[in-house]
């Protein structure tokens, strides 16, 4: 008789073996890959403005997306109308993947690439969504941590809506 202890592995325990590590490397590479997206972040984004316009047009209340490095958060304005707001709840956070930065973002609405903004770390910048659908305009940049992919989210002032536009 043969001694089993020195006979190796089976075709079963190499399969069980393989099997795990696929799933493993599945779950890496999942986890990497949603980590650091500049384009889908963008995306991300422009649809929660567009919420946030939505939302102005059909409660009657002025809207606020706030940006800051990590988050960008839905407002709603607590009183009706286009008085100014005494106060707002806030309905809607976005967390900014860990891959992606925020990097800056200004008032003007910066139509055509070319800009070479400066980078923001501390930013907290809002954009106001008025009940008419109008906006206080902007543009939001974004990028990755290496600076390879650069995208913006325009706001226009007159109708309020937003789009992604690839580079600076």
């Amino acid at each position: 008789m043969r001694d089993r202890r020195s006979r190796g592995f089976t075709l079963i325990e190499l399969m069980v073996v393989i099997v795990i590590i696929a799933i493993l490397g599945t779950l890496v590479i999942s986890v990497q890959g949603t980590g650091g997206n500049p384009k889908s972040t963008s995306d991300n984004l422009n649809g929660a403005l567009g919420f946030a316009r939505l939302r102005a047009t059909a409660t009657r209340r002025i809207h606020r997306v706030q940006f800051e490095p990590n988050v960008v958060s839905v407002w709603q304005a607590t009183t009706v109308g286009f008085a100014p707001p005494t106060g707002y709840q806030q309905i809607q956070t976005i967390a900014i993947p860990i891959g992606v930065v925020v990097w800056n973002a200004q008032t003007t609405v910066q139509v055509t690439a070319g800009a070479t903004p400066v980078e923001n770390p501390t930013l907290l910048f809002t954009v106001d969504f008025r009940p008419d659908g109008s906006s206080t305009g902007a543009t939001v940049f974004l990028t990755d941590r290496q600076q390879n992919k650069k995208h913006r989210v325009v706001v226009y002032k007159t109708t309020g809506t937003s789009y992604v536009r690839e580079d600076w």
